[in-house]
Order: C-alpha cells, then structure tokens, then sequence
C-alpha cells in the first residue's frame, strides 16, 4: 500500500469513530469497525507517546477533542511520520486489512409492509448480519432469507 492510500484510508476509519463518539460509531458502524477504529487510534496514541513525540501526541489529541479543526494537520503528521517509521506503516497497513469480515446491519422501520425482506443471500460464508425491522402493519415478512451459511 503507498503512503497516500494508506493516509486516506487511516482518516476513512478513525474521523467518523472521533466525531461520533465510540458508543454511538459501534452503534452505527459495527462491532468490527469500531474495534478496528479504536485498535488503529490506540496505536497512533501509544506510538506517539512511548516515543516521546510531543507534537504527534498533542496534534491526535487535539484532533480527538476537534476532528474538523485538526484533520488537515493530522494528515501531515501522518505523512511525515509513516514516512520514516516503516514499522509503524507496517503495523497500520496490517490492522487495516485486518478481518473484512461482511457486517451488514439492516434496519427497516415501515408502518406498513408487504412482502419485505432484510437480506436475501445465496450463501453467508462469514461475517454478520443484524436486522432490525419495525413495521407496524405487515404481511409476509422475512427479516433473513439465506440458503447457506457457513
């Protein structure tokens, strides 16, 4: 992965996990997302403060209280920093690619419904699948319809 997709992918993951709060992203995001997010900021964080690096500590703390403020300038550290640690880039690029596991969460919330589906599959080799339906009135409702899993 080059330095630009790995920066671009990094702030894809830990911008909407700071601005949403953790509760509230692992709500909305998943459990594997979430646990991706915080693994990757709590690796910046350690990194950071076990080197003693003052300015990246501050600028993700910073970036944590402000995520708009700071974003642009946390990019900058990133390159800078991912640049010269090659251990560091090794580590984030591995937690990135970590489980793509499939989460899909569905949530339908209809007063009235006629022949609804939340996921229809051929086949669920891995990953989850949550739906949540909340129809009032229906009829023929199917919150799964998977031939296989596993």
């Amino acid at each position: 992965m080059e330095l630009t997709t790995l920066i671009t992918a990094l702030m894809a993951v830990i911008t909407p996990f700071v601005k949403k709060g953790a509760e509230e992203f692992a709500g909305a995001a998943g459990h594997n997302a979430y646990d991706k997010a915080k693994a990757i900021f709590s690796r910046l964080r350690d990194r950071w403060s076990n080197e003693g690096d003052q300015e990246a500590s501050d600028i993700l703390k910073k970036f944590e209280e402000k995520p708009e403020r700071y974003e642009a300038i946390l990019k900058d550290i990133l390159s800078e920093k991912l640049a010269q640690d090659k251990e560091l880039f090794e580590q984030l690029s591995t937690l990135l690619k970590s489980d793509n596991t499939p989460n899909l969460n569905i949530a339908q919330n209809l007063e009235e419904g006629e022949d609804v589906t939340g996921v229809k599959a051929n086949r669920m080799n891995k990953g989850t699948a949550n739906i949540n339906q909340d129809i009032k009135q229906g009829k023929k409702i199917t919150g799964a319809d998977i031939d296989s899993i596993g």
